[in-house]
């Protein structure tokens, strides 16, 4: 037999790599108006990592609230970024993955003190909220509650007196406050404490247990943590 010239051996060995090499699987996650609130920034960059740990690029596509969560459900999209625990019954599509990406506090701002402690004392008061966000439709429903297309045009209605309280995440309003140069609002007793997950399109179901187990690496590895400490630190 003929020696294999290197030349020849070393075009084999680059086609067999070529062969085995698998391309990077992506998935396209749709989520909010991307912005530089630090809730979602913070989910973006906890799951962007727990994605990358398993072998996934993420891409990230934005829409309007309510889109992005039917988007994923129809499998337009193959997930939604994050949305409080539990919340997902309108969207039998959709799975929820275990772990949560982060938390957020819920509370009422206004520009008057109110006594306003749980869900039900909204009840007197003209609300808005950002539109999309399941936790505070499902719990003013039936109430004088009107959605906004952003945060900011909720903070700059409430602040005009066309509206008694917004409703948001305690960290992304002070983060709205401070950008748009308000300081004088109350904030309310915490509505709720709840935790951000990630929901998957149901063919992907399989990806659940992966994800859940990165995201519990993360959080025993203090990189959850630390991602937290990095965007809350740049505004603070």
């Amino acid at each position: 037999m003929k020696p294999v010239s290197p030349l020849l051996a070393a075009m084999l060995l680059l086609n067999a790599a070529t062969l085995c090499a698998a391309p990077e699987r992506e998935l396209t996650i749709s989520t909010f108006p991307i912005t530089d609130d630090p809730l979602f920034v913070t989910c973006q960059q906890v799951l962007k990592e727990a994605y990358r740990r398993i072998g996934i690029r993420m891409k990230l596509v934005a829409m309007p609230g309510k889109r992005s969560l039917a988007s994923a459900d129809s499998g337009e999209t193959d997930g939604d970024l994050c949305q409080a625990k539990g919340i997902m019954k309108a969207y039998p599509h959709l799975v929820e993955v275990p772990h949560p990406l982060t938390k957020a506090e819920m509370v009422a701002f206004s520009r008057r003190k109110l006594d306003i402690r749980n869900w039900e004392d909204l009840r007197p008061y003209v609300i808005d909220y950002e539109r999309g966000v399941e936790v505070v439709e499902e719990n003013t429903a039936g109430m004088k509650a009107t959605p906004t297309n952003s945060m900011e045009a909720g903070f700059r209605k409430m602040l005009a007196g066309h509206a008694d309280v917004h409703i948001d995440a305690k960290t992304s309003g002070l983060f709205m406050l401070k950008r748009i140069g308000y300081r004088h609002v109350y904030i309310s007793a915490p509505l709720n404490v709840h935790t951000l997950h990630h929901h998957l399109n149901i063919k992907h179901a399989a990806l659940v247990g992966r994800l859940s187990a990165s995201l519990a690496q993360m959080q025993r590895d203090g990189t959850i943590a630390k991602i937290e400490r990095s965007v809350n630190g740049r505004w603070q």
